[in-house]
């Protein structure tokens, strides 16, 4: 989880020694992957204020827009903002979003998506640019991870209790993920570009988006703030963040929260400036079952939730989408797995794994050589 933190929520951890903390006990899976719902506006009106700047000699203008989207929330703060800024910019973000889940949405009956999942036809499905690129930005990272991302995992989430259905929170049988795991396979999905279209190879396939579409509505945003000539602006939604410029006189600060569920007590703040962080971990969704603890995160590889010892990783990336997908992608992976791929690619990676009742961090890229230059790896481009 990623969230702007105050100085006495930091609470620093070095990579050499474990960090000190307990598991996080039997406390149970409220939700699986972030489902793309329909989308809830209740937007508070954007609010004001002033912060002084590093030297005292002037103040930076803050406005703040709260609201839900996506089954989260979603919040931007801009700094300084140009003063031609329409009054109803935020009503502006909320239609975009709308956009975002008219495309995507697997809550939305009348999406995209909802509508290319129900048919049973194997022919080029049309959709729009946004979604083609989404869906191929997916099938790249499935690639370069021998499946373990795959949006067509969603069967396999329902079945282990983790997706918008009736939780029985009970293990599937042998028998049922067996079967399931014939109806998924990224290898079964088709994406061109021009025109827009997907196609699927076997009638059942179906999409979710959700561990990547997610990041591609903060990108969206971000997008429409450049068109209201906005160049300094902080954008969340559900933790994955996206920062445009710096907060004027200083990058902005993003904290990355301790894997144990604590609420707004954070590992380390991140000073960061144009570049984007998503954090994936299994800390807060699982459920146990006559003993055994059951992550929300599938393997698509074996149709089982993992078992490593990773308990989040974060990814810095030029865009959203990209560090949401691939720190899905390497949650999975685990942490050496998820390591190695991390240095081959030569991507920014912070992982925080369990050493008993305590964690310890390895770190890639920027997060390890200083965060002095802040332009993100190769690897997340």
């Amino acid at each position: 989880m990623l969230f702007m933190p105050t100085a006495q929520q930091i609470k620093p951890i070095e990579s050499t020694p474990p960090i000190l903390g307990k598991a996080m006990p039997g406390v149970h899976a409220m939700c699986g992957i972030f489902a793309i719902a329909a989308i809830l506006f209740s937007g508070c009106a954007p609010t004001e204020s002033t912060l002084p700047l590093a030297d005292d000699s002037q103040s930076v203008r803050i406005i703040e827009a709260n609201g839900r989207t996506m089954g989260t929330t979603y919040m931007v703060k801009l700094a300084n903002p140009p003063a031609e800024l329409p009054d109803d910019w935020q009503l502006v973000l909320d239609a975009e979003l709308r956009n975002v889940n008219d495309q995507m949405s697997t809550y939305l009956e009348s999406s995209e998506i909802s509508r290319f999942n129900r048919s049973e036809s194997t022919d080029w499905f049309p959709v729009s640019q946004e979604t083609a690129d989404v869906v191929a930005a997916a099938q790249e990272i499935s690639e370069e991870t021998g499946g373990a991302f795959d949006v067509t995992v969603a069967p396999l989430v329902n079945a282990w209790s983790f997706g918008p259905g009736k939780r029985t929170q009970e293990p599937p049988t042998k028998e049922t993920i067996a079967d399931l795991r014939k109806r998924i396979g990224y290898e079964h999905l088709s994406v061109q570009m021009s025109p827009p279209a997907l196609r699927k190879a076997i009638p059942e396939l179906s999409v979710d988006l959700s561990a990547i579409a997610k990041g591609h509505g903060v990108d969206r945003l971000v997008l429409v703030l450049k068109e209201l000539n906005v160049e300094h602006a902080f954008v969340d939604i559900g933790g994955e963040v996206r920062l445009l410029g710096d907060r004027i006189d200083r990058p902005w600060g993003v904290g990355i929260q301790v894997p144990d569920g604590t609420p707004n007590e954070v590992v380390t703040a991140l000073p960061l400036s144009d570049a984007a962080i998503a954090t994936s971990g299994d800390y807060r969704n699982y459920f146990d079952s006559d003993g055994e603890r059951y992550s929300h995160t599938i393997d698509p590889r074996t149709g089982y939730p993992v078992k490593h010892d990773l308990a989040s990783v974060s990814v810095i990336a030029e865009s959203c989408m990209l560090a949401d997908g691939w720190a899905t992608a390497i949650n999975v992976l685990g942490g050496e797995a998820g390591r190695v791929l991390a240095v081959e690619r030569k991507m920014d990676v912070m992982l925080i794994r369990r050493q008993g009742d305590s964690y310890q961090t390895t770190r890639t890229g920027i997060f390890e050589t200083g965060l002095e230059s802040l332009k993100p790896s190769k690897g997340t481009q």
